[in-house]
């Protein structure tokens, strides 16, 4: 659950003296692939992605998730990557590029990531002008509005989803 991860977070602030040297992954060669879990979905392997690049510490991006390789173990996991093909054209393969680009666009490394909302389903976080919203809902379930109060815009700010910036934008509000 996203409460789980925010403890997470605050522990490691706690137990570590700078948590910007950390990596963060979301996959390894220890563990099995994440789209061989049970259940996968690809919105959530690509908030869980999100998550991983835009995230405070050192993001790792293990071979062949950009090919959605599912290996459930040891060593289905580690398996060749030239038997993808090397597809640039995968979705994942355009979500890594796009978000290396807006994290690097963003410089969100010079900046604490700051925790905006937080319920079972959704977690909100900024760094910088960044404004992130992740989700561990499938792609099955939809989510209700909410409202996030706590945030770094001011009323009359323009914000837009960096995935259809011509299209999801909203302003800001006043609180109250």
């Amino acid at each position: 659950s996203m409460t789980s991860l925010s403890g997470m977070l605050k522990n490691m602030e706690s137990a570590f003296v700078d948590t910007t040297l950390l990596g963060t992954f979301a996959d390894n060669h220890d563990n099995a692939r994440f789209p061989s879990m049970q259940g996968y979905d690809p919105r959530r392997y690509a908030n869980l992605i999100t998550m991983t690049l835009i995230n405070k510490g050192i993001p790792i991006v293990y071979y062949g998730t950009e090919q959605l390789m599912a290996g459930s173990g040891d060593p289905h996991n580690r398996l060749p990557l030239w038997r993808t093909g090397y597809n640039t054209g995968s979705d994942m393969y355009k979500l890594i590029g796009f978000l290396n680009k807006a994290r690097a666009a963003q410089q969100v490394w010079k900046y604490d990531q700051i925790e905006r909302y937080m319920d079972n389903e959704v977690y909100a976080f900024s760094r910088g002008k960044a404004f992130v919203v992740v989700t561990n809902v499938g792609q099955d379930k939809s989510i209700g509005p909410i409202e996030i109060t706590n945030h770094p815009f001011t009323p009359g700010d323009k914000i837009c989803n960096i995935f259809y910036a011509s299209s999801d934008c909203i302003t800001v509000g006043s609180i109250g």
